[in-house]
């Protein structure tokens, strides 16, 4: 597998994703991010990652028109029914749970070559993030036609994963969804910079770390700290159950 240096994005840390293409990587999306310095310097460009050939691919960055969000990083991107949504993320100082979504447009000239590639893609705002709390570098996974959130939060606070905030993308509203405990240990604590995958109906959250909650002692000064998570759980989607896993991973 060969990918050129060229057009190689700068923002590599906290950015957005979404790929397609299985078992082999055919297309990978990327939005905004921050790159060194570290929260200062920002992106709200779309890059693509695609593969043109076995073992080749090449960078594209998109054009973009429409609502465009801020240059931000900790956003979380998901694809369903043709469209790309985005969900919140921060400046570096403030920040948001506004959701948009951002979807393909074509040529409608008969004669032109290239009208089944998209010219530019549109960005449409479709909640301005008022009612809700402004979060970074939660997780989404999508179901049917709602897309659930989990997690995130803001150095200060996370959102806890006893009540769950569910967007309707028919009418682009945001809903409360509560959840059941595990029978033995409850729920899990609320994260940031957890992995999270959806397999069938379930959801599986992995590791990540609480807001700035843990004491640490430094010489003249006691400062915050937050507490890295090893434990594993479930979230069975049918019953809306948490369950923890087995094992931990290591630190």
């Amino acid at each position: 597998m060969s990918i050129p240096e060229k057009g190689f994005p700068k923002e590599l840390a906290s950015f957005a994703s979404c790929f397609f293409g299985e078992p082999v990587l055919s297309e990978f999306y990327m939005f905004g991010g921050t790159g060194v310095p570290f929260g200062t310097r920002t992106s709200n460009s779309v890059n693509l990652l695609k593969r043109i050939s076995d073992g080749n691919f090449v960078w594209k960055r998109l054009i973009t028109a429409g609502d465009i969000p801020a240059k931000q990083y900790g956003s979380c991107l998901v694809h369903n029914n043709g469209k790309f949504y985005l969900f919140g993320g921060t400046t570096g100082w403030e920040y948001n749970l506004e959701v948009r979504s951002l979807e393909p447009e074509f040529s409608s000239k008969k004669d032109d070559a290239k009208r089944l590639e998209p010219f530019r893609w549109k960005w449409t705002l479709l909640h301005n993030g008022s009612g809700v709390n402004g979060r970074y570098r939660h997780e989404a996974v999508v179901v049917n036609d709602e897309i659930i959130l989990i997690g995130g939060g803001t150095p200060e606070w996370t959102s806890p994963l006893v009540e769950l905030l569910v967007f309707n993308t028919t009418d682009c509203k945001f809903r409360n969804q509560l959840t059941l405990p595990d029978t033995d240990y409850g729920y899990p604590l609320g994260r940031l910079y957890y992995g999270c995958v959806k397999f069938g109906n379930d959801v599986y959250i992995l590791g990540g770390c609480t807001e700035r909650s843990v004491i640490r002692h430094l010489v003249d000064e006691i400062v915050l700290r937050p507490k890295l998570l090893q434990d594993c759980w479930k979230l069975d989607l049918n019953e809306w159950r948490w369950k923890l896993l087995p094992g931990e991973l290591n630190q």
